[in-house]
């Protein structure tokens, strides 16, 4: 009859979005960095321990059970991002930011967009560092719209080109980037698709 998908994992949800409806129970009670290669064999050690337990407990009452899968990664979302210029908010929905370099949206929720500000891109520590994706500078809740795909190409796009024009971006001319990424087709800011 199909599949019966198992999620199991070490992962947990941030504080700030836990109620009592919205629990998740971990194999273990602690966080993963995803930094330490000893840390990240333990969370797969965890993962393929506890689908050898939960297979073995389905084979008690239903002996045709078997894994059609296991996981072969380590099954890390989060580990490190920067501390930009400019660290965006998931409250700062429909913001209009002068140096946008693209718009992305909430994909759990219908309407919020984000104009994602070049701030965020950088840091003045390290001037010829540039990020994307779920590395860009933003608050936890953020990061959980910010880590997907369609995110992570606005803000390659944009650090790539960046890249194209400099080593320092703290120096670069945020309106130079701005025409390059509209040459290329990108909406930098709401109020020009409304």
């Amino acid at each position: 009859n199909g599949y019966d998908l198992r999620p199991l994992g070490a992962s947990d949800i941030p504080d700030d979005q836990k109620t009592e409806t919205n629990q998740v129970k971990t194999l273990i009670n602690r966080r993963f960095t995803g930094l330490d290669g000893d840390e990240i064999s333990e969370i797969v050690m965890l993962s393929h321990d506890a689908t050898l337990k939960d297979i073995i407990k389905k084979r008690e009452n239903d002996p045709s059970v078997l894994p059609t899968t296991i996981t072969t990664i380590p099954q890390l979302r989060m580990t490190r991002k920067i501390v930009g210029e400019y660290t965006l908010h998931d409250t700062e929905q429909h913001k209009y930011f002068e140096d946008s370099i693209g718009m992305v949206c909430n994909w759990w929720i219908r309407g919020p967009i984000y104009e994602v500000p070049f701030r965020s891109l950088y840091s003045k520590e390290v001037k010829n560092l540039i990020t994307a994706g779920r590395s860009v500078s933003v608050q936890q809740n953020m990061w959980e719209v910010m880590r997907v795909i369609p995110c992570c190409a606005v803000t390659g796009q944009a650090a790539g080109t960046a890249a194209a024009l400099t080593d320092d971006f703290t120096t670069l001319d945020v309106s130079l980037l701005q025409e390059k990424l509209s040459d290329a087709g990108v909406v930098l800011h709401e109020k020009d698709i409304l």
